[in-house]
C-alpha cells in the first residue's frame, strides 16, 4: 500500500473541492450555521431583524404567522420598519391565524399564498435562513423539533430572493381590516 500516494490523491481532492462549508472562506464566499429549536430560531430571527439594513423577505407556515406575534418578532419588524427596512412576508392565511395575520399586516407587507411548504427568510440579500423540520401541532416556543440552517452567502441569498419574488407575484394581499 502506497500511503504517500494515497495522501497525495486525498490532498488533491481536498484542494479541488475547496474549504469545508461552514467555515468562513473569505469575503462574500459564505458560511453556515445550524439552528435547532423554536426558541433559538426566534432569537436568531430577532437578531437578524435588528441588524437588517434594507429588506427582510420571509415565508412562514400558517402557524408561523401566529408565532411571529406570540414571540414578539412583530415588534422587531416594527423597529426595522421605522429604520426604513422593507419587510415582506408570504404565508397561508386561514381562519385560525386570520386575526394574527391582520395584526401583522399593520407592520409588514403580508400576502397570502395557499399550499406553500418551504420556509425561508432572506435578509439584506446576504443571509438566508432555511427551515427543514417543523412542529406545526403547537404554538409553543419551546418546541425542540424545529431545525434551520443559516447561510451567510450573497449568491445563495440572491437565488432565494428571486424565488421569493416569483411567489410574491402570485400571492394575494391580506386585507388589513375585517371584511
Amino acid at each position: 500500500m502506497d500511503l504517500k500516494g494515497a495522501f497525495s490523491r486525498l490532498e488533491s481532492a481536498r484542494r479541488a473541492v475547496g474549504p469545508p462549508l461552514g467555515r468562513p472562506r473569505g469575503p462574500g464566499e459564505g458560511s453556515y450555521r445550524f439552528v435547532r429549536g423554536r426558541r433559538r430560531y426566534y432569537k436568531e430571527m430577532a437578531a437578524l431583524a435588528r441588524g437588517a439594513k434594507t429588506e427582510i423577505l420571509r415565508i412562514v407556515s400558517p402557524g408561523g404567522v401566529a408565532r411571529t406575534v406570540i414571540s414578539g418578532l412583530d415588534r422587531e419588524y416594527e423597529g426595522a420598519r421605522r429604520r426604513g427596512v422593507e419587510t415582506r412576508m408570504i404565508c397561508e392565511v386561514d381562519r385560525k391565524n386570520r386575526a394574527y395575520a391582520r395584526r401583522l399586516s399593520k407592520v409588514v407587507q403580508l400576502k397570502h399564498l395557499s399550499g406553500v411548504r418551504l420556509r425561508f427568510t432572506v435578509v439584506d440579500r446576504s443571509v438566508t435562513m432555511l427551515g427543514a423540520k417543523f412542529d406545526e401541532t403547537s404554538q409553543s416556543l419551546d418546541s425542540a423539533v424545529d431545525s434551520y440552517i443559516v447561510f451567510d452567502d450573497p449568491g445563495l441569498s440572491e437565488a432565494f430572493r428571486m424565488f421569493f419574488e416569483h411567489l410574491w407575484a402570485d400571492a394575494e394581499p391580506v386585507p388589513r381590516k375585517a371584511s
